[in-house]
C-alpha cells in the first residue's frame, strides 16, 4: 500500500509542477490575396520553442488597408517573423520578447502610406530587424525599438520615395 501511495503522490506532484520548456516548433504561413481590409494575427509563445511566422498579403491583387500583427515570446526561443505587404495604407506590427532569445523580423511593404513597427525586448538576446519600404513610397513610416540588457541589436531600414520617416531606438 505504501508503494502505491508514494507513486500516486509523486504523480500528483509532477502534474502540478509548471513546465519549464515547451520545445515546440511553431510554424505559421498565411497568404491573403486582395483586400481591402484583410488582417492576420499570429501569436506564438512558450519556452525553448522555434517560432516562425510568414505572412504574405495583397500579392497578386489590390491589397489596400492590410494589417499584420505578430507576437512571439518565450525564454530560450528562436523567433522569426516575415511579413510582405503590397499596395496602400498597410500596417505591420511585430513584437518579439523573451530572454536568451534570437529574434529576427523582416518586413517588406511595397506601395504608399504604409507603416511598420517592430519591438524586440529581453535580456541576452540577438535582435535583428529589417524593414524595406519601396514602390511609389510616399508617406511610409518605419519604427524599430530594440531594448534590454546584454543584447546584440541590429536594425536596417531601407525606404524609397518622398515624405518618408524612420526611427530606431536601441538601448
Amino acid at each position: 500500500m505504501k508503494k502505491l501511495s508514494l507513486a500516486v503522490s509523486l504523480a500528483a506532484l509532477l502534474a502540478c509542477s509548471p513546465a519549464f520548456a515547451d520545445d515546440n516548433t511553431n510554424t505559421s504561413n498565411i497568404d491573403q490575396i486582395g483586400g481591402p481590409g484583410i488582417s492576420a494575427t499570429v501569436t506564438q509563445q512558450g519556452s525553448g520553442n522555434t517560432n516562425t511566422s510568414d505572412i504574405d498579403q495583397g500579392l497578386g491583387g489590390p491589397g489596400d488597408t492590410l494589417t499584420a500583427n505578430v507576437l512571439q515570446y518565450g525564454l530560450d526561443t528562436t523567433n522569426t517573423a516575415n511579413v510582405i505587404q503590397d499596395d496602400t495604407n498597410n500596417f505591420v506590427e511585430v513584437e518579439q520578447n523573451g530572454d536568451t532569445t534570437e529574434n529576427v523580423s523582416n518586413s517588406t511593404q511595397v506601395g504608399l502610406n504604409n507603416e511598420a513597427f517592430v519591438r524586440q525586448n529581453g535580456t541576452m538576446n540577438y535582435n535583428e530587424s529589417n524593414i524595406s519600404q519601396t514602390g511609389t513610397g510616399v508617406l511610409n513610416h518605419a519604427d524599430v525599438t530594440q531594448g534590454g540588457m546584454g543584447n546584440t541589436n541590429i536594425s536596417t531600414i531601407g525606404q524609397t520615395g518622398g515624405g518618408l520617416t524612420a526611427s530606431v531606438v536601441q538601448h
